[in-house]
């Protein structure tokens, strides 16, 4: 997305990631402060957030570093339903993290 708005809008790429960066470090001080968060220990600063491509801080997609993204650890769970014939198609087996289960039940 970064990426496209620079191109897009012939947006200085430097002063955009640099207010990127330093959206991050506000989002991770502000997480530091809330005790409702597991993120309370993380930490970053305006020089580890503009300190693109390290092992620390990679890129994710395009330009976007990992502080460039926001700290969602809470999890998820997601239901997809697909048909046999999507499956076998696929050879989907179970593995973990995946788990299929035939269902034979008419849910019409």
């Amino acid at each position: 997305m970064a990426d496209d708005i620079i191109e897009t809008y012939g947006v200085d790429e430097k002063r955009f990631m640099d207010a990127l960066a330093k959206i991050s470090v506000i989002n991770y001080s502000n997480g530091t402060r809330n005790p409702n968060v597991q993120t309370r220990k993380w930490f970053t600063d305006q020089a580890q957030a503009e300190n693109r491509g390290i092992d620390t801080n990679p890129f994710v997609g395009g330009r976007l570093v990992v502080s460039d993204c926001s700290q969602v650890t809470d999890g998820s769970e997601v239901v997809v339903l697909a048909s046999e014939k999507f499956v076998r198609e696929r050879e989907i087996r179970n593995r973990k993290g995946l788990w299929t289960q035939n269902c034979t039940d008419d849910i019409r």
